[in-house]
């Protein structure tokens, strides 16, 4: 400030931070230099996202519209009480006092209060020199990371960045001291969903912006990516990565899939050329290795080459249920909706279904939930009378959940379903039984240990005799009834489970198991996993399957299907498996009448007509195809009702039927038998 009596004004101008049109930030004036103080200045902002919590206030002072040349004077964040949508004007009003007091008040478009702040700046607005790159350094890296939820310890990494390189350049200014280069190789261990792969990306712009890295891009790759078919092809891959990385960010996920064990050499050679790759270019890009705890801790520890060149790891922490909500609205508002009270509880009970061990998908599985969400609005839309509030709103009835229907219910309705089943008796009883044992031990507080209970089974039979959709039902009940978080089934076979190299199929195996947390992995064929003592890839499946039996058997139940005499020798080669088995059904083969009865529900479902005539040429065809070995039960039934359905349609419409003739099934609709 200039002082003459009473005639004081500014040297600087006085403004506060926006975002400009070019999406950067930017010093809007509010009191320009040389006004005589008091002296005030306003203006208007408007909210991002519906909603909006909190504004972050920065007051600058300095002439140029690039924060880096301004002074920082004060920031500060204000609440928002009320709920403004997206869009709403926010006024700010700013006054510079004779004291040197800068003071800032924020009203709303109804001229209400939000809240009022200020700073003391008694000295004249001189560049801050050191001091004002330093704040500039940590006001830049806080904003770009403000809108990432959790990752704490990043944030005070990163702040610590910006607070070296300040320090050196400083050192470098005042004594001429040229320090190395701060740039130090990073390992990123958490789920999926965590952030990882987002936050490496930022981290190559705050990088660029600090003049850490020249590019500032992302590479990312895993081990498909790197690792090659014959020697030497695998090395001459990494120096390509690298090139490609030079001046930004070498991502590398599930790093620890490089080498999956000491005899892969193919593996081994990317490891060999990755650590000679980043010790040839120090300096020159960032390499982040990412993946699970356990995993790249024992990578690490392995590979000494990476020891001394991966001192730093970041851990991302799962998010709690209160970061997915905000997530989930932060997600929601940029699709312009909202999240009523209601839908919020919906997706907290949503998400807290799923919040099941590795196979979580963190923020992945909030932005999940909430485009399914948006989807099933869609579908369930109607022009009618609606306003603007429901098209932009998500409310429980979008979330799937709010039928109000008791878990009790729900799981009597699963059982009915079962029991409507055509035949099966001996299964539903074994089913029904299990399912009781169950209950009881929940309603009584038995343990595993007053009472040892295996809920894994093996279902025996020829196909089409309902093993899957008894799984399916089976799984569902256990959820209802609080046993299973969620219920769901999982359907595989060996091509799910058994990888292309060794130690491939036990990472693909247990990744299997885990999308199966919280429900049912129905393993079809289970037999087919090994082909022989010398299939060393299923023994490897079979061997992580049995610990994952064993280990999280309150998590998932494993049900295996095929053949009955298959799976007897499939059983009796792995006394392992056998004694992780509770329970043995046998699904018989239906007989006449019951298939006879699951033709005509499916006739049913299409709206055929049969006649008598028809029906009788039905129950003959059966009567041949139960003889053939390769006779598919209910499923040739299905087949069978589908073939007729397009036979029909197809004479129907060369006839142009209309009425109930476009139903009516003909001998000539029957396929012939091969």
């Amino acid at each position: 400030m200039s002082a003459d009596k009473n005639n004081i004004k500014t040297e600087y101008s006085v403004g506060v931070v926006i975002v400009g049109e070019n999406g950067k930030n930017e010093l809007q004036v509010l009191i320009p230099k040389g006004s005589t103080l008091p002296a005030t200045g306003g203006d208007e902002f408007y909210t991002r996202v519906e909603h909006q919590k909190a504004i972050s206030i920065r007051v600058m002072g300095g002439e140029d519209k690039d924060i880096r040349f301004a002074t920082p004077i004060g920031i500060c964040r204000m609440e928002l009480r009320k709920k403004y949508g997206r869009n709403a004007a926010i006024r700010y009003c700013m006054t510079y006092e004779k004291d040197g007091r800068i003071s800032l008040e924020l009203t709303d478009e109804d001229h209400e209060t939000i809240g009022k702040t200020s700073f003391n700046r008694s000295c004249d607005l001189k560049p801050l020199l050191a001091d004002n790159h330093k704040t500039e350094y940590r006001f830049m890296i806080t904003e770009k990371l403000s809108g990432f939820v959790g990752i704490d310890c990043l944030k005070r990494y990163m702040l610590d960045v910006a607070s070296q390189i300040e320090f050196n350049r400083f050192r470098e200014e005042k004594l001429g001291i040229e320090e190395e280069g701060i740039l130090e190789n990073l390992i990123f261990i958490g789920n999926p969903g965590t952030g990882k792969t987002s936050v490496a990306r930022l981290i190559g712009e705050i990088y660029k912006e600090l003049g850490i890295l020249s590019k500032g891009h992302l590479v990312e790759v895993s081990r498909a990516d790197i690792v090659k078919g014959y020697q030497g092809q695998t090395a001459i891959r990494v120096s390509e990565l690298i090139e490609d990385a030079l001046g930004g960010v070498l991502f590398i996920d599930e790093a620890y899939s490089l080498k999956t064990d000491n005899s892969d050499s193919f593996g081994q050679e990317a490891v060999d050329a990755l650590v000679k790759g980043i010790e040839d270019n120090k300096g020159k890009l960032l390499v982040i290795l990412a993946g699970y705890k356990k995993e790249m801790d024992e990578f690490i520890r392995t590979n000494t080459g990476f020891l001394s060149r991966f001192s730093r790891t970041i851990e991302f922490p799962d998010y709690s249920v209160d970061e997915l909500l905000d997530i989930a609205e932060n997600v929601a508002a940029d699709r312009h909706f909202i999240i009523s009270e209601d839908g919020m509880r919906a997706f907290a009970e949503n998400i807290g279904r799923q919040m099941l061990g590795e196979s979580f998908g963190n923020a992945r599985t909030a932005r999940n939930i909430i485009e399914t969400a948006i989807l099933n609005k869609a579908r369930n839309f109607s022009k009618g009378d609606v306003n603007e509030h429901e098209l932009s709103i998500l409310t429980a009835t979008d979330f799937n959940n709010s039928d109000d229907i008791p878990p009790e219910e729900k799981a009597k309705r699963a059982l009915d379903e079962l029991q409507n089943l055509i035949g099966l008796g001996s299964v539903k009883k074994e089913i029904e039984t299990v399912v009781a044992i169950a209950k009881y031990r929940m309603e009584e507080g038995v343990t595993d240990t007053d009472l040892p209970i295996n809920m894994h089974m093996v279902f025996t039979g020829n196909p089409g005799t309902g093993k899957t959709t008894v799984a399916r039902l089976f799984g569902q009940i256990l959820h209802e009834i609080g046993l299973l978080k969620k219920g769901q089934l999982i359907e595989v076979s060996r091509s799910d489970l058994v990888g292309q190299y060794q130690g491939h199929t036990a990472i693909k195996t247990a990744d299997i198991c885990h999308s199966a947390y919280g429900g049912i992995l129905f393993i079809d064929e289970a037999y087919s996993l090994m082909n022989g003592e010398m299939d060393t890839f299923g023994m490897e499946a079979v061997a992580t399957l049995i610990k994952e039996m064993e280990d999280n058997k309150d998590k998932l139940v494993v049900i295996m299907a095929g053949y009955s005499d298959e799976m007897d020798r499939f059983l009796e080669s792995n006394p392992g498996l056998r004694s992780r088995i509770g329970e043995i059904i046998e699904f018989p083969d239906y007989d006449g009448n019951e298939l006879c009865e699951i033709f005509s529900k499916c006739a049913v479902s299409r709206k055929l007509i049969c006649s008598d005539e028809v029906m009788a040429n039905i129950r003959t065809r059966i009567s041949v195809l139960k003889d053939r070995k390769d006779f598919g039960n209910a499923r040739d039934m299905r087949s069978l009702a589908e073939d007729i359905w397009k036979n029909m349609i197809r004479r129907i419409e060369m006839d142009g039927l209309t009425g109930d003739d476009r139903k009516i099934v003909k001998m000539e609709d029957i396929p012939d038998l091969e």
